[in-house]
């Protein structure tokens, strides 16, 4: 299978190198697929320790976030977000020099390093980092997101829900850059459940995530999904694209917009055309319809298969005639 037609020359080092390059890896030697998704272990909830918090708290109030944050999670969600403020390092603002907001977290130092003009949200944006993530042997889990030496997965998806929940439990307003990550993550979680892709998220467990979406697409439709939102992640921003690159992204939105359609019109016929699901199903296909428009993507470009063409053209006529029924 060639998730986005890439040409494969079998055991050509070139061919495993822009695998890595896009965040897969090279299996059975034939196909790019995702890399074997891993487990992070299980973990003791330890007390919360806010002793080692110093630099940022004064101009940033990091204990007040990181407070809330503790406060609104559950038990089991909050394990790692205890176990890396423990020893969490600061980044000395007055070493760096960024001309962006943006910021890092180091899951392999656990430490933030913040530009100097970096505000509050980019700052509880890697607080949400710091609060999913884990190591286990090399392989860092954190959040959707997975990477050892030889490869990166999940990266396209875990920024987009990053932003859903800095958001969500921090109100701020999202970053228009990923706004292509952030809508897709959103239509998966109405797939998966609100509750059950939050924990998943702070549990670090794509595997889980990827077994809640498969009522609702092929495994390849899965694969096609989190590895389009990477190249999304990783070239779709850029000002200057190669051809190449163009090609990719432009691919990658076909591939991730085919996927999340058939997902999300799976949802609605499993709800038996419920009228608020069918409502859902546009909004959300309404939006990456504009996103496409945007990126120079028309329908024509989609090559839509048989499973997309089975929507029903009248979906709300049929949830019309279920709601006066449901009424009589």
């Amino acid at each position: 299978m060639d998730i986005l037609g890439i040409p494969i020359v079998i055991g050509s080092a070139c061919a495993l190198a822009k695998a890595i390059e896009i965040g897969i890896v090279l299996k059975k030697e034939t196909t790019f697929r995702l890399g074997k998704i891993g487990r992070p272990n299980r973990e003791v909830l330890t007390p919360l320790n806010l002793d080692v918090i110093k630099g940022l708290d004064e101009e940033y109030k990091l204990k007040t976030d990181i407070n809330k944050l503790d406060e609104l999670l559950d038990r089991r969600n909050k394990t790692y977000l205890r176990k890396n403020i423990r020893n969490l390092k600061l980044g000395n603002l007055s070493k760096y020099d960024f001309k962006d907001p943006n910021g890092a977290y180091n899951p392999a130092s656990n430490k933030i390093e913040l530009g100097q003009i970096a505000d509050r949200s980019e700052l509880d944006h890697e607080l949400l980092r710091i609060a999913s993530t884990t190591k286990v042997f090399g392989h860092v889990f954190s959040g959707f997101s997975q990477s050892t030496f030889f490869s990166n997965v999940g990266k396209g998806l875990n920024t987009g829900y990053i932003q859903v929940l800095n958001s969500r439990y921090f109100d701020h307003k999202p970053n228009n850059e990923f706004y292509p990550e952030r809508l897709f993550a959103r239509c998966i979680e109405k797939m998966v459940g609100k509750d059950n892709m939050e924990n998943y998220y702070f549990m670090g467990e794509l595997s889980f995530l990827i077994e809640d979406l498969e009522p609702y697409m092929k495994e390849s439709d899965v694969e096609a999904l989190i590895i389009s939102l990477d190249i999304i992640n990783k070239y779709g921003h850029k000002e200057k694209k190669s051809k190449r690159q163009e090609e990719l992204v432009k691919k990658a939105y076909i591939k991730a917009t085919l996927a999340t359609r058939k997902g999300l019109l799976l949802l609605v016929q499993k709800s038996g055309y419920d009228p608020s699901m069918i409502d859902m199903y546009y909004k959300c296909t309404n939006m990456i319809n504009e996103l496409l428009n945007e990126n120079g993507i028309t329908e024509e470009d989609l090559s839509i298969d048989d499973v997309v063409k089975l929507e029903p053209i009248n979906l709300m006529e049929i949830a019309r005639k279920r709601k006066v029924r449901i009424e009589k």
